[in-house]
């Protein structure tokens, strides 16, 4: 009753190998020591594309890639000659209708009672889609990194203790640092400058304890530091991107000190007169309003100024419109000499100039002034050089178009009177 009993569990337990064998969700095999397919289950036929009859009649070495038979071979020696008793590897099979299946090999060798080989045991597991979907992020990584590399804007990355872990080619041009002497350093440290150090930590800090900050996402105008010392503008976009629990921020920036030295320059075009270097008529108008609000709000008088250049048109007729632009440009050096650094002088066009004096009591002696530099500056001229001036003194609320408009007057009364005492 034993006996019968051992062979009854015995029949069993081989029963339970069998179906499971048969059954398995990853394909199982046993391999002769030469190779050759001795027992296949139904998930290695269905993964390789044959029938059980198809496998049996080759061995492992005709379905093995060519590129990884050799590295395969290797281990199968090993265990043949007891060095290892088991391996894994990834290695890629032929299907019957010619593309390669990647798989996860997982081997180990049954030995008889002799200690002989008599057969490996294989798991081979479909890995295919995954290595696909390996294979396609390394390859979006590698564009991402050549995207990166040959972009024209400065790509830096930090991670959440504010050590820098990316830095590309622009990068190292912009800044002076070469990538391997930056990475692991802190950002603060190497490219921002002192005075945003502590704005910077505190916008970590703040991300890092409730995911929001006022900066990310936006494209914003800062000052960066280069490897000498010397800080310039760039435009900056900072993004943070969460990988599991890890942190990174990424900034994408380039520096655009030519663009804001030509919007400078365009700035200043659009304000100052070319010809005198004054301000020009917009920008005298924007400034003298603003200055008369508030010597309103503070009760304080105001004196404006129309000046008018006297005969210019004679001296272009005469002497050439390059001689009356230098008469122009003597009469502005003479009314801005004339001027405090608090009072307005511009031109408002052609022969006409007016000054806003913020200062009431700054009128004194204005006049006279001028009119000294300006025959200082006559002195060297084949011709006389003066002009007609009109004041106007407001203590109340006025806008600077009535202002003018009341000195116009003024200085006109001033050239007919002057005409009439001269002739």
């Amino acid at each position: 009753m034993a006996v019968g009993g051992g062979e009854a569990q015995l029949r069993e337990a081989e029963e339970l190998f069998r179906l499971s064998f048969e059954n398995a969700p990853i394909g199982k095999a046993l391999i002769a020591p030469d190779g050759s397919w001795l027992r296949v289950n139904r998930s290695l036929c269905e993964m390789l594309g044959y029938s059980p009859e198809e496998i049996l009649t080759k061995r492992f070495q005709d379905l093995t890639h060519p590129d990884d038979l050799e590295a395969d071979l290797q281990y199968v020696r090993q265990m043949l000659a007891g060095e290892i008793r088991s391996y894994s590897v990834e290695k890629r099979y032929f299907h019957a209708e010619g593309h390669t299946v990647w798989a996860n090999l997982s081997v180990s060798l049954v030995r008889d009672d002799n200690d002989a080989p008599k057969c490996f045991i294989s798991q081979i597991e479909d890995i295919t889609d995954r290595t696909a979907n390996e294979e396609a992020l390394r390859r979006s990584e590698q564009r991402f990194r050549n995207l990166i590399e040959t972009s024209t804007e400065a790509f830096i990355a930090m991670d959440a203790e504010g050590l820098i872990i990316e830095w590309n080619r622009q990068a190292e041009k912009i800044f002076g640092w070469q990538r391997g002497e930056v990475l692991g350093r802190r950002l603060a440290d190497t490219i921002i400058p002192p005075s945003y150090r502590q704005a910077h930590t505190e916008g970590l800090v703040r991300y890092l304890t409730t995911g929001g900050g006022p900066i990310l996402g936006q494209r914003l105008e800062l000052e960066g530091r280069r490897r000498d010392g010397t800080e310039f503008p760039v435009e900056i976009a900072i993004w943070a991107q969460h990988a599991g629990p890890e942190i990174t921020f990424n900034a994408l920036l380039h520096d655009i000190t030519d663009r804001r030295r030509t919007e400078e320059e365009l700035w200043e075009l659009a304000l100052v007169d070319e010809l005198t270097g004054l301000h020009n008529r917009r920008s005298f108008l924007h400034l003298a309003a603003q200055a008369l609000k508030e010597a309103a709000r503070a009760e304080r008088s105001v004196i404006g100024l129309f000046v008018d250049v006297d005969e210019l048109k004679v001296i272009n007729d005469t002497y050439g419109h390059a001689e009356g632009d230098r008469a122009l440009r003597l009469v502005a050096e003479a009314l801005k000499a004339a001027c405090r650094d608090s009072d307005i002088v511009g031109r408002l066009g052609g022969d006409e100039f007016a000054i806003l004096l913020a200062e009431a009591h700054e009128l004194a002696g204005l006049e006279n002034r001028v009119r000294r530099r300006l025959d200082e500056a006559a002195a060297a001229l084949s011709y006389p050089l003066s002009v007609s001036i009109g004041v106007v003194r407001e203590a109340g609320e006025c806008r600077i178009e009535e202002l003018l408009e009341r000195a116009d007057h003024l200085m006109y009364q001033a050239k007919a009177k002057r005409r009439s005492d001269s002739a």
